[in-house]
């Protein structure tokens, strides 16, 4: 990331970079790109952190298969999810017809598509395998007798969380947070897809 980005800014004036960020398209462009990197990265690492949990803390017969199938999501073509999403949410998708059916609706009650919704929903669904395989590390790297020691002397169990596991995963979930944001910051298709007038 650093070196070809350095390469760029090498091969630039001083100028070119204020007439650029003086730009009120580049500006909101900018602004879009982080705004959307962040409500991306959030509720991707909320939902990951149950199912990290349960892959760290229970072990079944074939759970390495449950995990393969769980990451699926994080190497599907985006051509895939954004007609997933079409086929979901459009006006006459799925979900809206189901709705419409079922509350007596003469329009659509849902509509996300070609907006930062659809472009947060999708990096959900992308990164929240991400963020959980990451996660469930930090969860096996807990050690456990911290956790009996803190029982035994009478912790409760909001503060064993708080002291014990919630110090010991801020590794793991600020490496989690980090790559889901420049995973999300950087995409290019998925806006692209379902953004519409949502640039970034």
């Amino acid at each position: 990331f650093v070196v070809p980005l350095s390469y760029v800014i090498a091969g630039a004036s001083t100028e070119e970079f204020l007439e650029l960020a003086k730009n009120p398209r580049i500006q909101r462009v900018v602004a879009n790109t982080f705004t959307q990197a962040v409500l991306s990265s959030i509720p991707s690492l909320l939902m990951a952190i149950p199912v990290a949990y349960f892959f760290a803390k229970y072990s079944f017969h074939g759970a390495t298969i449950v995990r393969a199938l769980f990451l699926v999501p994080f190497f599907t073509p985006a051509f895939a999810f954004a007609e997933a999403l079409f086929l979901l949410f459009d006006p006459q998708g799925a979900v809206n017809v189901i709705l419409m059916r079922l509350l007596s609706l003469q329009t659509p009650p849902i509509s996300i598509l070609y907006s930062m919704n659809a472009v947060v929903l999708a990096h959900i669904f992308y990164y929240t395998p991400l963020a959980a395989i990451l996660l469930e590390g930090g969860f096996s790297s807990i050690d456990q007798n911290l956790m009996d020691a803190a029982q035994v002397c009478g912790a409760s169990s909001l503060k064993t969380f708080r002291r014990i596991v919630v110090h010991q995963l801020v590794p793991a979930l600020a490496a989690a947070f980090a790559l889901v944001f420049v995973f999300s910051f950087l995409t290019f298709s998925t806006p692209l897809l379902v953004g519409g007038n949502f640039y970034t």
